[in-house]
Formats: structure tokens, C-alpha cells, sequence
């Protein structure tokens, strides 16, 4: 066997093995039928009433323009992340309406062709019956 071949082998062999749980049965139970544990409700309530004191925080970082405080801003960000969740952020996807517009038209196109074709074999059956 050339080194070649055992190089083959051992890549194919790395491919077929399988990750996570190995005692898993694809179509079985699932091991974690109830997903992943949702944040406790204390800590939140914890959390949520350091709100004042963490915008305090904030607010006291802000307008000081000594020295960072980078650690004191992001303790005082976790705190509100995990009282209030994490603030929405737009996101850019850059689509292409020209794409869009021109899958549009063909699809348009496909559709009047199916329906010319529809009325061509209805045209066709009405002359043989008759």
C-alpha cells in the first residue's frame, strides 16, 4: 500500500467519525429533550435591580475623561445584558434587487409560458373532440 493510499484511508475515516453524544441513536430520545437551561429567574431579578447602579456606572464612565474604565464598563454591560437582554442590532445584508428583480421576472416568464402551453393543449383537445 503507497503512503498515498493509507492517506486516503485515514481521511476517509476521519469523515465517517461521529461527534457529540456517541450512546445518541439518530430517531431516538433526545439526550437533552429540554434544550438548553433558561437563565435563572433570581439571577435576572438579581441583576435587574443592579440596573440603576450599573447605568450610574455608565453614566459616571461617560462623562469622566481621565482613564478608561473598560472592565468597570463592561461589568457594568454584562450586569444589564443579563437583566435586560442584549440590545438589537441592525444588520446589513447587502441584497442585490437587481438579482431579486430578475429571479422575479423569470419566474413571471416560466409562469405565462406554462399558461400559453395550458391554452395551446386545451385548443388542441377542443379540435380532436369536436
Amino acid at each position: 500500500m503507497t503512503d498515498s493510499h493509507k492517506s486516503f484511508e485515514t481521511k476517509t475515516e476521519t469523515k465517517t467519525k461521529r461527534r457529540g453524544n456517541p450512546n445518541w441513536v439518530k430517531g431516538g430520545k433526545s439526550p437533552n429533550e429540554g434544550g438548553r437551561p433558561k437563565m435563572l429567574p433570581d439571577l435576572r431579578a438579581a441583576a435587574r435591580n443592579y440596573s440603576g447602579d450599573a447605568l450610574a456606572t455608565l453614566a459616571k464612565i461617560m462623562l469622566d475623561h481621565e482613564a478608561p474604565h473598560s472592565a468597570r464598563v463592561g461589568a457594568a454591560r454584562e450586569i444589564l445584558d443579563r437583566g435586560w437582554g442584549k440590545a438589537i442590532q441592525a444588520v446589513d445584508v447587502g441584497v442585490n434587487l437587481s438579482v431579486a428583480e430578475s429571479h422575479a421576472n423569470i419566474l413571471m416568464r416560466l409562469a405565462e409560458q406554462a399558461r400559453h402551453k395550458k391554452e395551446e393543449a386545451s385548443r388542441v383537445l377542443e379540435l380532436t373532440v369536436n
